[in-house]
Order: C-alpha cells, then sequence, then structure tokens
C-alpha cells in the first residue's frame, strides 16, 4: 500500500471538511497520511524522523476515515471517539436499543434533518460514523467490529 503525507494544503481542505461536517474547530496533532484510495491515517510525528525505508510495512498509524469524492469525509470508529468530544454538529443521539442495532451492524431508521455523514453517539460513547438520509442512518461498521447481541 503506497501511502503519501499529506501536506499543509491537503491537510487544511481536510480541516475544513472536519469543519464543516463536524463543526470541529481543533487542531489534530498528528502527521497524516493518505493512501491512493483516499483513506487517512494518522500517526504521531516522530514516525517521520524514523528511516522507514528499511523496514516492509503494510500499513502505519490509527485508520481516521476516508475521502468520498473528495467533498466527504467518512470517519472511522475509532476516528469518532478521537473527535466527538470536539465536534459541535452532524452528531445524532441515540437511545440504547438504538445503539444495540448500531453496533450490530443494522442501519438505523430515524428521521433527522442530515443528508450527510454524521456521527453516531449514545451517552458519552461515540459509536462512528453513518450517513443519513433524512429518513435511515446508513451503518458503515466493519464485520469485525460488529457485536452480536444473544
Amino acid at each position: 500500500m503506497q501511502l503519501d503525507v499529506m501536506n499543509r494544503k491537503q491537510s487544511k481542505k481536510m480541516l475544513s471538511l472536519l469543519q464543516k461536517q463536524f463543526g470541529f474547530d481543533k487542531d489534530l496533532d498528528y502527521g497524516i497520511l493518505t493512501s491512493t484510495k483516499g483513506k487517512v491515517y494518522l500517526v504521531r510525528k516522530e514516525v517521520f524522523d524514523m528511516d522507514l525505508s528499511k523496514l516492509r510495512i503494510d500499513t502505519i498509524g490509527l485508520y481516521f476515515g476516508e475521502f468520498i469524492n473528495s467533498e466527504e469525509l467518512r470517519i472511522s470508529l475509532d476516528g469518532s471517539q478521537l473527535i466527538g468530544p470536539y465536534c459541535r454538529k452532524g452528531i445524532v443521539e441515540i437511545n440504547e436499543s438504538e445503539a444495540r442495532k448500531w453496533v450490530s451492524g443494522e442501519c438505523l431508521e430515524l428521521k433527522t434533518h442530515y443528508n450527510q455523514f454524521i456521527l453516531i453517539k449514545y451517552k458519552d460513547d461515540y459509536l462512528g460514523c453513518g450517513k443519513a438520509n433524512g429518513d435511515e442512518i446508513f451503518n458503515y461498521i466493519s464485520k469485525s467490529r460488529k457485536i452480536d447481541f444473544i
């Protein structure tokens, strides 16, 4: 996998998308890497001081999200937990039964005024990011992160 370091102009664009979608106005104090498929990874800036050319690396850092059509950013579950507490908009709070459905991988039939990617919140926990269309929120939790309830 080819990862490129995001330059200042690109990182400003990403922070602008985070501000627009979620009202996130803090600075991410991480190095930002992108793949050719638009996936975004965060790493400690000290990584850039190391000589990585002699290492065989498949991936590095925390998977933060993915650019969708370069106009939206879909945040990963870990990314939602990282930025969620600092976001002021684009958040839908759900109840316990909806949270159980969500972590099981189901979409939620919820009326919202959003037509974008939103963060899902249950009490003080951020449970990932979904795509709202006004009537439903589509779930993007990967199979490996889903929890089945008996």
